[in-house]
Formats: structure tokens, C-alpha cells, sequence
């Protein structure tokens, strides 16, 4: 049967249709039982808590903690650890709290056992790795998360042996290298030693450093001698002014005046062919045998056979005199390593020649005790020191019969000098500490070198590190407590200082355009005490920064007033140049 359409039409919208249509849905159903009951639990938690955290921080901002509290205020001090003091009523220290915290966290004897580690054993450049690592390590105990070491391979010497000798020729003839050595006999051999002291524990070590100069050449040579004062280049004038021979010579200066790298600098320009340097007492002032005063460990004055060593390194450069100036002396000549001028030597970097930059000619420093012999065999030959000008006068020996006679030495008398030196390219370290600024452009950077000539180092460097250890403490204290610089602060405790700055020099090169970009300061400890009395060279840019500081801190060791008076004077008086 065929399907039957019905005449009918579909309900089709209109202008009359309702726009909302009514859907119907189920009916409502709670999603949990009993959803009254929790809903008001929920809501007397939430009120609890936050009353409870409200009333915690009313007693611990507003409350006075007596005796009796004091377990109270050991529990909050561990519950809110790392919560800036003074929260939520500011953002952290003010500036009265930081300079409280700076004050009075040093310790005298926390900063006696940082100087009692540093000063254990030699700590020669390129030799201090474990010091390295202690340093970061107790940086990081202090709070200042982000420290690291940073590494260097560099050009040192180390040495290997040494000697000098007075020789006196058997019969007639002169003072030459060349004759054989059966013509000559030793008429004193210097010791190139510091005695070994019953009250001294550091010169009873069986690995203690030689004698030596950083950067010294090896060599081996055997010539008469000349006494050249303080070795300066106006010394080298007035000796070739008074017609002294020079030439194929070696030199017998006084440390003193200009850096002993110009010494033995200018020395090789005038054709000498080694340098010997000792220590005059007579620049120790007062404080001298001769005065009376007993020599270390018994007394101040200085030990007789005591030597100064260091570096011979050409970091500066000088110019002959006018008549506007006595002499004139361009620092930066060539620090850092001497094989990467400008450059980072890092492993791989490109190595230059050196002979710009050190010695070719051997030195070696000695005590005075081992200088006697030498000043004495001068005694009646050539000028004497005092027809000089009165920077030649002032010799401290003559008490003890030198009369500073210039030389050369006779014919029958020559220096035998040996000075051998192993050169080689070894790791550095240093250990650098950041806390970041929220200024991103300015940095202050606090530096303090670490190695040390001897085992020891009691004065340069490790009261500088002792007391920058405790600075750096202090620091992080007050991290601890909610401060944070404006500035970026970068704490530096530098590797190889001694022999030519070489530490932090690799470390600027490697960071310059930062460094320069950025840098509003670099304060540098080095001897952070050596005696009672207060002492401080710096830009006079830091002048009222100086004076400033003092007066928030206790002079303990004098006269406060006198202290004050000091600065002040320093304070008001005008730069010589201003004049």
C-alpha cells in the first residue's frame, strides 16, 4: 500500500516566536553528603589560621621579649629563619641595622684563627690550591652562595738553587771570569738563610721558601762589584757622572727608593751583569741595633739575617730625569703574566716573548748580615757615598765598620753569583665571591691577595685576610637578615700578587668590558695590621668616605681624640697640587 501524506505543514519560527526556549533539566543534587556540615568546618579553619598568623606576627613586632621569654624567642628565631627583620613593617634592614651588623660582627679572635690558617705553612703563588678551596668553602659557610673559583695558567719561577761567594785571587792579576779557578779561594760564602728561630715556629719548617726574587733570570757569573745605593736612575748618573766603571760588573744595591724590577732593569741597560740586593738598616728609622734596640724575636729591630724577597718583574717603567722633575715613573708597564700582555692566559691562549717584560741578568736578595763581608771589602775603594748627594747618605753599618765606599772592588777580590730558577706554566686560583645588586651597572669590587713569599705572612697579606674574612662574614650576616645591596658587591682573594699583581690582572682581562662598564670602585686590603697605628692610602675621591667611617668605630689601641684629630687635619688639608 502506498504511504499517506497528510496535508499538513511544519511549524515553521516567526517573528512571534519566543527567543528563550525552556529546556528542562533534573532536578538539583548536592555533590557530597552532608555538604552544610563541611562547608562551616572549611570556613572555621580558614578564620583560625589566619588569626593565629596575624596574632604571631602582633607579638614577635610589638611584644617585649624579658628572661623569661627567651625560649619564646629562640623558637621564633628558628620558625621564621630567613624572614627579613622587621616583616611585614618594612622590606628588610635599614641602614642604622646594616652598619650595626657591619660593626659589631668582626671578632677579634675568629679573625686570630683565619690568620692562624693562612700563616700555617708556604702559600707561594701557583702552590696554594688548598687554600683556594678552604677560602670558597668558608665564604660559603658565611653566606655568600655564589662564590667560585676562577683559574689561570701563568708564567712563574720557582727556585732551584743559589749562592754567592766572595772571592779573594791567590797572587797578582785581576778579577776575571776567565782565569782558573785554582788562582782563587773563597774568602766568604754568604749563608742565603734566615735563622732558625727557637720562638719563631714558621722558620723551623723543613719545606720553608728560599731566598729568592720572582722573575729573576738564571744565571751564573763571576766579576768584580760596584756599591750603586738605592739603585735608582739618578744613583746610575752620578755614578757614570763620576766616571765608575760599570760595565761588567755586578751591582750591590740598597731595596728602597724605586721597585727593585728598576733596579735590576736599569742595571742590565748599563751593560752590569747581575744584581745583589740587601736591606740598609739604616731606613728603619729608630728602630735599629745601633739604637739600642734588640734585634726580633728579643726586639723591633730588625733580624740581622732577614731577607726581603720579591718580585723583579718590570712593572713600571722610568724615564730619565728633567729639570722639572727628580724623576718620573709610568706604572703598568707589564703586570699580570708576562707571556699574555692584555689578554686572559687561560689554557691554549697564545704565548709571547718575555724579554720586555723581566729580567735577563740574575739577582738574588740577602740579609745585611750577608752584605757586611761584601760593604766592607769596599772599605778604601773608590768614592765614598758621602761625596754623593744626600740621598747616598744615611748608610746604617758604618757602627759596624762600613764606610760606604763605592768601588769598584780591587783587582783581587770578585763576586761569585749563581742563581738557578725553574720557569714554568702553572695553574692559579682565584676565589671570587658576587652578591647581587639590584642596580645591574654598578659594582664595588673588595680584593686581598692570599699568597705569601714565606710560610707565614703574618703582616702582607694575611691580616688582610684575616680581617677581610671577617668583613666578608659580616656581609653575610646581614644577608641573612633581609639586606640586599643596591650595588653589586664582588669579593676577590687574589692568587700571585706578589710576583707582578698576575691574579687579578688575568682576572680584569678576562672581564674588562664588564669591569670597565661598571666598576665605581676597588678597595684593596693587603695588610690589614701591622702595628698600632692607623694608616690608609687611597683616591682622594674616598677622602670623606674615610673620615666618615672612622668615627662609627671605637679606637682601641691609642688615643681616640688623637685618632680624630689625624683625620681631621687629613681632612682639611689641601691637596699639594691645589696650592
Amino acid at each position: 500500500m502506498p504511504p499517506v501524506f497528510r496535508n499538513e505543514k511544519a511549524a515553521m519560527s516567526d517573528e512571534r516566536t519566543p527567543l528563550i526556549a525552556i529546556v528542562q533539566t533534573r532536578p538539583h543534587r548536592d555533590r557530597y553528603p552532608h555538604h552544610t556540615l563541611r562547608s562551616i568546618c572549611t570556613t572555621l579553619l580558614s578564620v583560625s589560621l589566619f588569626t593565629g598568623l596575624i596574632a604571631a606576627v602582633l607579638i614577635l613586632n610589638f611584644v617585649p621579649l624579658d628572661d623569661e621569654s627567651e625560649s619564646l624567642s629562640r623558637q621564633s628565631t628558628y620558625l621564621f629563619k630567613g624572614i627579613p627583620h622587621g616583616w611585614p613593617s618594612s622590606r628588610g634592614l635599614d641602614y642604622d641595622d646594616l652598619v650595626t651588623i657591619l660593626r659589631e660582627t668582626p671578632n677579634r679572635e675568629i679573625a686570630r684563627q683565619w690568620s692562624r690558617y693562612y700563616t700555617s705553612g708556604p702559600h707561594l703563588a701557583g702552590k696554594n690550591l688548598s687554600q683556594a678551596l678552604w677560602t670558597k668553602e668558608k665564604w660559603m659557610e658565611f653566606g655568600i652562595d655564589n662564590s667560585l673559583i676562577i683559574d689561570y695558567d701563568v708564567y712563574l719561577n720557582y727556585p732551584k738553587d743559589h749562592r754567592l761567594a766572595l772571592l779573594e785571587k791567590k797572587g797578582k792579576g785581576s778579577a776575571t771570569a776567565t782565569d782558573d779557578d785554582t788562582d782563587w779561594e773563597i774568602k766568604y760564602e754568604a749563608s742565603l738563610e734566615e735563622d732558625v728561630l727557637e720562638e719563631d715556629a714558621s722558620s723551623r719548617l723543613y719545606d720553608r721558601v728560599p731566598t729568592f726574587h720572582g722573575y729573576s733570570a738564571s744565571g751564573n757569573v763571576t766579576a768584580p762589584y760596584v756599591f750603586v745605593n738605592y739603585g735608582t736612575f739618578k744613583d746610575f748618573e752620578e755614578l757614570q757622572a763620576a766616571n765608575v766603571d760599570l760595565q761588567g760588573k755586578i751591582a750591590l744595591v740598597k731595596y728602597g727608593g724605586v721597585f727593585r724590577g728598576l733596579k735590576v732593569k736599569r742595571a742590565q741597560e748599563l751593560g752590569m751583569i747581575g744584581v745583589v740586593m740587601y736591606s740598609d738598616p739604616g731606613d728603619d728609622g729608630d728602630v735599629t741595633e745601633e739604637n739600642g734596640n734588640k734585634s726580633y724575636p728579643e726586639g723591633p729591630a730588625r733580624q740581622p739575617s732577614s731577607v726581603q724577597r720579591g718580585s723583579c718583574q718590570f712593572l713600571s717603567k722610568s724615564y730619565q730625569p728633567s729639570k722639572y722633575f727628580i724623576s718620573l715613573t709610568i706604572s703598568g708597564f707589564a703586570p699580570g703574566d708576562p707571556t699574555t700582555p692584555g689578554y686572559p692566559s687561560k689554557p691554549g691562549a697564545p704565548r709571547q716573548p718575555v724579554d720586555h717584560a723581566i729580567p735577563s741578568i740574575p739577582s738574588i736578595p740577602i740579609s745585611y748580615q750577608d752584605a757586611l763581608p761584601l760593604l766592607k771589602a769596599l772599605n778604601g775603594h773608590g768614592p765614598k757615598a758621602s761625596s754623593f748627594d744626600k740621598s747616598w747618605q744615611g748608610g746604617g753599618l758604618e757602627y759596624k765598620g762600613v764606610r760606604y765606599n763605592i768601588g769598584p772592588s780591587p783587582d783581587n777580590l770578585a763576586l761569585h753569583l749563581v742563581n738557578e730558577q725553574e720557569y714554568v706554566t702553572t695553574p692559579l686560583w682565584n676565589v671570587i665571591g658576587i652578591i647581587n645588586g639590584t642596580i645591574p651597572d654598578e659594582v664595588v669590587v673588595l680584593g686581598n691577595h692570599r699568597d705569601a713569599w714565606i710560610a707565614g705572612g703574618a703582616g702582607d697579606p694575611n691580616s688582610g685576610s684575616a680581617a677581610f674574612n671577617e668583613v666578608i662574614r659580616s656581609f653575610g650576616a646581614a644577608l641573612k637578615s633581609g639586606w640586599k645591596p643596591l650595588r653589586t658587591i664582588v669579593f676577590a682573594s687574589w692568587d700571585g700578587e706578589e710576583y707582578g699583581l698576575v691574579g687579578s690582572t688575568e682576572w680584569v682581562e678576562e672581564y674588562l668590558p664588564w669591569l670597565s662598564a661598571s666598576t665605581v670602585a676597588y678597595l684593596n686590603v693587603d695588610v690589614g695590621t701591622q702595628g698600632p697605628h692607623f694608616r690608609l692610602s687611597a683616591a682622594p675621591l674616598l677622602e670623606k668616605v674615610v673620615v666618615d667611617t672612622s668615627k662609627r668605630f671605637v679606637y682601641v689601641m691609642g688615643n681616640a681624640d688623637l685618632l680624630q684629630l689625624r683625620l681631621f687635619n687629613l681632612q682639611t688639608r689641601p691637596f699639594p697640587g691645589n696650592q
